[in-house]
């Protein structure tokens, strides 16, 4: 048969219809015959007709993808995609793409890959198996380029020693593609840019936007999640694609069938984009005032520039100078916000002197209640330290200055003595962001 071909592609004729219902044979010979479509094709010249009108001539299961797609630049490459066909068929006992309708069959032919030979008949000798693929190659030129060529491998199998001889793989230039593109250096390489590129996003709209700080961990921690998925996916893409070399079954059975190029693609813009879903919703109900992690001023508990009192820090530690110390702290970091007005240690003097009470006394939370009240002030700070083993709790409390109800309850541990200031740097900010404040610099 492929002598028949290299006869006809020597003297310029396509066949486009290669299929055993046109291969005959007579005694040690295969005949080709009904040459219709290469007539049809051949006395068809100008616009609008056949090929030039992108029409798909053939048989579906026999047709290789530039025929499928209706390519007018057909060559006899497409007879050596129907030989490969034909010859699958042979040894697997079905086409490539059996089962299918026929437009499913050109669909196929264009886009999917068909399954090694190998893994219908796994007594199919290596270098068959592998000579067959290639013919089934998608693009031309990773094909053998013409009829003599596959003539002369088919010939060298056929030998006495051509099954014993060593399988001489020849890699396509799509298998060498897919083989330089899943290569483990390179793709962490390239996971690694694209991962320091997602989080410097991250990180920066996390700063821009004042989005939460558990924002940039959960890319951080998908980064981390998706660098062992991605590397073993290139691992199965690259056992995929020798195995469409060779012919020998591919690696993609059980579980390993799902670690695909584009499935890893489509899960992590999945996963990140739940990411960017649940951050945007958790923006969303901050800034309306909607559920527990809506701000105070947007739930309209507090407004904008409303004033706070701010009572002694409960000490129960036994060094009796941390309370003054972390009461003044706190003091210094409150009034920094922008969203409300803590009074000050004058004005709450001064207050304290109006009420007949005198200035620089202890001011516990039911004091600066009365105090707040009488000032406009809508609410207390009151916050509160105490020992824990060798560290300590730091807690602070929002309290209505009317009816006491406490708007806000927060915590931060410090491991020693050093860590102090730092925990109430933070429950500082967590406050004044509850409150309302933005997290923008």
């Amino acid at each position: 048969m492929c002598d028949a071909l290299a006869y006809a592609h020597g003297h310029g004729v396509v066949h486009r219809d290669v299929k055993p219902d046109n291969v005959l044979l007579s005694g040690k010979h295969a005949l080709v015959t009904d040459f219709g479509v290469a007539k049809a094709v051949s006395s068809s010249s100008g616009a609008g007709t056949l090929t030039s009108l992108g029409m798909a001539l053939g048989t579906p299961a026999y047709m290789a993808p530039e025929q499928a797609a209706g390519d007018p630049t057909v060559d006899h490459r497409a007879d050596l995609y129907a030989v490969g066909a034909l010859g699958y068929e042979l040894l697997a006992g079905r086409t490539p793409f059996g089962g299918l309708s026929p437009q499913g069959m050109l669909a196929a032919q264009v886009t999917a890959t068909p399954d090694p030979v190998t893994q219908h008949r796994d007594s199919v000798p290596p270098a068959l198996a592998a000579l067959i693929m290639r013919c089934l190659a998608k693009h031309p030129a990773d094909r053998p380029q013409s009829a003599e060529e596959l003539l002369g491998q088919l010939e060298a199998m056929a030998t006495p020693t051509g099954g014993t001889l060593p399988e001489q793989t020849t890699v396509s230039s799509g298998t060498a593609a897919a083989l330089r593109r899943s290569h483990p250096v390179r793709v962490a390489a390239l996971f690694g840019l694209a991962a320091v590129g997602v989080l410097a996003l991250a990180r920066l709209l996390v700063r821009l936007l004042g989005l939460p700080d558990w924002a940039f961990a959960g890319a951080v921690g998908l980064a981390a999640a998706g660098l062992p998925v991605v590397l073993w996916t290139g691992v199965i893409e690259r056992r995929r694609a020798l195995a469409r070399t060779t012919g020998r079954s591919a690696a993609g059975a059980g579980v390993h069938r799902w670690f695909t190029w584009r499935r890893a693609l489509v899960s992590g813009a999945t996963a990140f984009g739940l990411l960017g879903l649940g951050t945007a919703v958790y923006m969303a109900m901050r800034l309306l005032g909607i559920g527990p992690v809506g701000t105070l001023v947007a739930s309209g508990v507090l407004a904008q520039r409303d004033r706070l009192v701010l009572a002694d820090f409960e000490n129960r530690t036994p060094d009796s100078t941390l309370g003054p110390s972390l009461t003044e702290a706190l003091r210094v970091d409150l009034a920094q916000s922008r969203v409300v007005r803590l009074l000050d240690a004058a004005a709450v003097g001064q207050a304290l002197g109006r009420m007949g009470k005198r200035p620089g006394m202890a001011l516990d939370v039911a004091l600066a209640r009365e105090l707040a009240e009488r000032e406009g002030a809508k609410a207390v700070v009151h916050g509160q330290i105490a020992a824990v083993g060798r560290g300590y709790v730091l807690s602070a409390e929002l309290v209505s200055a009317p009816d006491g109800a406490t708007l806000v309850a927060l915590r931060e541990d410090a491991k020693d003595d050093g860590a102090i200031i730092a925990a109430v740097d933070r429950l500082s900010a967590r406050l004044r962001e509850r409150i309302g404040e933005s997290r923008r610099p």
